[in-house]
């Protein structure tokens, strides 16, 4: 079914006189009504971030369960990290001991302040609005999770070999304190108070 530009979403796509390209191509792009921009699109996370996560939370990523919906064949319906289980969206990000493992790893990082552990509340958890320096931080390393565990499932597959969580969750760490660096430094916005906060994490 295609979509028209009216009002109501040019509205909601302009802010301050500058067009976000971002809700267009949602608009256009989507046939589900997804009302968690504001933390998908969020400016503390990297591009490439961005786009995975707006996919995931859209379910338009090529799981195998998608593949075989598709009647794309494949070797395997079973997950490439863990073939445990039928590989999905709510598997790969959530059910699979590789992403429980890395969740309990940002969950001790963090202190706890994390996301929902299932795909149906994560997606409700998405919806909601975040502006405090701190659930930014938690936005941020949530985009770069799920970047990297898409990553890693792509290794899987198509290398048959898998990185070690360990190394995963450093690489989400380290891109989160890279991003939060830049942020505190170039934000001339934050108080003092959001800047010590955004210390802790560096």
């Amino acid at each position: 079914m295609s979509k028209s530009l009216n009002e109501t979403v040019l509205d909601s796509a302009v802010s301050k006189g500058k067009l976000n390209l971002g809700i267009l191509y949602i608009h256009f792009s989507s046939g589900i009504p997804f009302s968690g921009l504001k933390t998908v699109w969020c400016s503390l996370y990297q591009p490439k971030h961005h786009f995975i996560l707006w996919l995931a939370a859209h379910q338009k990523l090529l799981t195998r369960d998608h593949l075989i919906h598709c009647h794309i064949p494949v070797n395997s319906p079973s997950c490439p990290v863990c073939e445990a289980a039928l590989e999905s969206h709510a598997h790969l990000f959530f059910n699979c001991w590789f992403s429980r493992r890395l969740h309990q790893l940002i969950s001790r990082w963090l202190g706890a302040l994390v996301w929902p552990d299932n795909y149906q509340e994560w997606c409700c958890w998405l919806s909601v609005p975040r502006k405090d320096s701190l659930s930014r931080v938690v936005s941020a390393a949530l985009a770069a999770t799920v970047y990297f565990i898409w990553i890693n499932r792509n290794r899987c597959w198509q290398e048959s070999s898998c990185y070690v969580v360990d190394y995963v969750f450093g690489l989400i760490r380290d891109s989160v304190k890279a991003r939060v660096h830049n942020f505190s430094h170039n934000c001339k916005k934050l108080n003092l108070r959001e800047k010590m906060m955004l210390q802790f994490f560096l």
